[in-house]
């Protein structure tokens, strides 16, 4: 018998190669519903705070919130002035804040006149302290661009070019554009200027140029046949990182929503986030005043000096990955701001990098099972997701975003194809030994040999145990098909040994082979078998029965004892067999019984004790046991 067949490995290579070839193509060419796969995946292990947080970092004590809370709009009679607002600026400045950055929005011309010509008025305030005004064009602007330059910083969490295709806030924008055409960069970036001892930039389209960025956005949003003059040397300056202060460069990503918006620049920073948002009020992570307690200097003392204060209020929050609850304007503004300050951004994993990763992991599924059993193919399958995923959480901790969808999903799918086809193999090859087998053995040896595991069924040798060998010889075969044609002859024989073996399969013994006219079954091999002399004895009296009448009758020797039994041969040609002595016993009370006649051992009738009918005969002598042999012929089964 051969043993079942494993998947050839040149094929289980060329299949994982085959499936991690198409799995890579996401990486290459992404499709929106991949990528919010993996965006869910990565966030369950690194940013959700009901997974294991393997993202989240501690955060920078020198970010403070001021909330413009429930206490501060009971105090105050209700939501902050404009006029209130410029107060609690000249506030933390005096109480040593280094920078504050406001990013609720002012919609009204007046408001953001009230605010920006009250900072004017405020020493420090020019380039310190930026607001989000979002009012509508005017002509003349309601405000200068210096005004702006000083004192404004967009914030725009609000629109589409902060959300990810999953709908949470992924992305902070570096550059927009107002309603009357003035390109800034956004709040945060301000602020982090500032944070950092660096100048703010007067010019933001050539840094944007120079980076790359405002090339990207003409391509985005402006027609071909339009780009000429200073537009073409724009959209041919190469991708960069954006500078922002000495040994600070932001390795900005492109957002999913880049063609959508012409007042938005296409570069992001990607939001690392460190922690999900307050779970209640008075449980925040980061530092929080009140708006009102800043005002009327109820703050300890110091407790504003060197930080970098960002102002919120008590309103509605964005939807985040790591909490099903939102976070806030000046909550998301610290993630962001933090990511900048520490310089630890996160970008998305290098197609040189990810597509062998895939490449690799599908091979290791489609080998695994082509070179090794189930259990060590699914140990070895373990070892590399738990690796896999152990180096996507170095990778994301240092600021790469891992793909975990597509190269476990490469091992799964080519350890399951190459299993499956593993396995119908298997199944044909069993079938084959069923088909080939069960014509020799009865088909519950038959199961217990391909159940065995290939190397312990074919080995060569075997094991000592107890068996009950059973010999049954045609008596005068020979005389009588001295005068019958070759046809006939088999015809009769295959005719006796047929009803033979029924009768022995019937007790489910092993027919191990056809010695001429006789056949020889063993019981208790290779099943375990209790009753195996009574089996044995069954079977040799049904033989009988079958043959009563007929003009063949047989005789038959059954004796049980120890006897090495197993497959004895070559790899090539193996035979399942006994030896011993308690095999030639069997065969020698064969010879000495005659015609219709069951003669069993002593052995045997001790075994039966009265559970069986006999008569004593004459001993027998067995060459190599130096007594003679009791032997019993039996007349019946009680």
């Amino acid at each position: 018998m051969k043993s079942a067949r494993r998947t050839p490995t040149w094929f289980a290579a060329l299949l994982g190669l085959l499936i991690g070839g198409v799995l890579a193509i996401p990486l290459l060419t992404p499709i929106d519903s991949v990528k919010g796969l993996q965006l869910s995946a990565a966030d369950a292990l690194f940013a959700n705070e009901r997974g294991p947080q393997l993202g989240f970092f501690p955060h920078r004590p020198d970010v403070v919130i001021v909330s413009a809370d429930v206490q501060s709009a009971e105090a105050m009679g209700g939501s902050p002035t404009p006029t209130n607002d410029v107060a609690l600026y000249e506030s933390l400045l005096a109480q040593g804040a280094i920078v504050v950055g406001d990013p609720r929005p002012v919609t009204k011309a007046i408001d953001a006149t009230t605010i920006v010509h009250g900072l004017g008025q405020v020493p420090g305030a020019a380039g310190h302290v930026f607001r989000n005004i979002e009012i509508p064009a005017s002509t003349p602007p309601v405000l200068t661009d210096a005004e702006k330059t000083s004192y404004v910083g967009a914030d725009l969490l609000y629109t589409d070019a902060a959300t990810d295709v999953n709908n949470s806030v992924r992305y902070y924008p570096l550059i927009s554009q107002d309603p009357d055409q003035h390109f800034d960069e956004t709040l945060v970036l301000k602020v982090a200027r500032v944070a950092l001892g660096a100048p703010l930039t007067t010019n933001a389209p050539l840094v944007a140029r120079d980076a790359g960025i405002l090339g990207l956005w003409i391509r985005l949003t402006v027609s071909p046949n339009q780009i000429t003059g200073p537009l073409l040397s724009a959209v041919n300056t190469p991708p960069a990182p954006y500078p922002l202060a000495a040994g600070h460069q932001i390795p900005w990503v492109v957002r999913p929503s880049a063609q959508l918006s012409t007042l938005v620049s296409p570069a992001a920073i990607w939001i690392k986030y460190r922690s999900a948002p307050a779970s209640a009020p008075g449980n925040y992570v980061y530092a929080h005043y009140s708006y009102v307690d800043v005002l009327d200097g109820r703050l300890p003392s110091g407790a504003l000096r060197g930080k970098v204060v960002l102002v919120d209020d008590a309103g509605s929050g964005f939807p985040v990955p790591t909490a099903s609850r939102h976070e806030t304007r000046a909550e998301l503004d610290a993630q962001v701001l933090e990511e900048v300050l520490d310089g630890t951004y996160l970008q998305p994993e290098a197609p040189l990098i990810a597509v062998p990763a895939v490449l690799l992991m599908a091979l290791i599924g489609g080998l695994a099972l082509a070179l090794a059993g189930l259990p060590k193919a699914l140990g070895v399958a373990s070892a590399a997701l738990v690796v896999y995923l152990g180096a996507s959480t170095f990778l994301y901790r240092t600021g790469t975003f891992p793909d975990l969808v597509l190269a476990p999903a490469a091992l799964l799918t080519s350890a399951a194809l190459s299993g499956g086809r593993r396995y119908v193999e298997e199944t044909l090859e069993r079938r084959r030994i069923y088909d080939l087998f069960g014509r020799y053995v009865p088909r519950t040896v038959v199961a217990e040999l391909v159940r065995r595991p290939a190397g312990r069924a074919l080995a060569l040798g075997g094991d000592k145990r107890e068996l009950t060998v059973l010999f049954a010889d045609v008596r005068g075969f020979t005389s009588f098909s001295d005068h019958l044609p070759p046809e006939e002859v088999l015809g009769q024989l295959n005719t006796v040994l047929r009803s033979m073996v029924q009768a022995a399969f019937e007790e489910e013994g092993t027919v191990d082979k056809y010695i001429g006219d006789a056949v020889m079954v063993l019981f208790n091999a290779p099943l375990e078998q209790a009753d195996h002399a009574e089996r044995a004895v069954r079977a040799a009296l049904k033989m009988q029965a079958a043959l009563t009448g007929g003009q063949l009758s047989v005789g038959v020797g059954i004796h049980c004892g120890i006897a090495v039994v197993g497959n004895i041969g070559t790899a090539e040609r193996l035979e399942y067999t006994a030896i011993g002595s308690t095999v030639n016993v069997a065969a020698r009370l064969c010879e000495s019984a005659g015609k219709g006649e069951v003669v069993i051992s002593e052995e045997v009738r001790d075994r039966l004790g009265d559970r069986i009918e006999v008569e004593m005969r004459a001993p027998i002598l067995v060459k190599g046991i130096d007594r003679e042999l009791v032997t019993y012929r039996v007349k019946a089964v009680r």
